[in-house]
């Protein structure tokens, strides 16, 4: 028992050092873009504003899907189907992020109109609750053609009709 012990620290310990060794090679190379010291008063400026850029563009869709999550927390009649979230910034550089989701509304026949208005206005809705986020584009399972052609029921290939939304929201809120 004791040998297996023995073992199994001398492996931790291995690690570990392989461990430090990567950290020191990843601290040497941070090190090296850092200006040297002593520094005049611009350089560390720019050192600061380099790293709140950085920090700003090093963004994760979490608390956007946590938004999208509550708000279809409050339509359970909505299932997500799928979602792409990117992050981008405008023409004037300002970061914001966008959230396409598609949706389907399984708990309403393709040919109640009313039922999908009313369950797509419901999360539409909810999500313009939520702080920041702004519903940029909404399309419903049938559009204004395919009513007017005698299609009720829009196009959808198994019977489920289904929503796209897109979403935006600056960054940071």
């Amino acid at each position: 028992m004791q040998l297996y012990r023995a073992h199994a620290l001398q492996e931790q310990i291995t690690s570990d050092r392989e461990q430090l060794r990567l950290l020191e090679i990843q601290y040497d190379a941070t090190a090296r873009t850092l200006p040297p010291l002593p520094t005049a008063l611009e350089n560390l400026r720019a050192v600061l504003a380099q790293h709140e850029k950085i920090e700003r563009s090093s963004r994760e869709p979490h608390a956007f899907m946590a938004a999208v999550a509550r708000a279809l927390d409050r339509a359970p009649q909505i299932v997500l189907e799928g979602f792409d979230w990117k992050a981008e910034s405008d023409e004037t550089g300002e970061p914001y992020e966008t959230f396409d989701l598609t949706a389907s509304l399984s708990a309403v026949s393709p040919t109640d109109l009313r039922g999908i208005d009313e369950l797509s206005r419901s999360l539409v809705q909810s999500l313009r609750r939520e702080p920041g986020l702004e519903v940029a584009d909404i399309r419903l399972p049938f559009s204004l053609e395919s009513l007017q052609a005698g299609d009720a029921a829009g196009s959808t290939d198994d019977g489920v009709p289904r929503i796209q939304l897109k979403l935006k929201r600056k960054s940071g809120t």
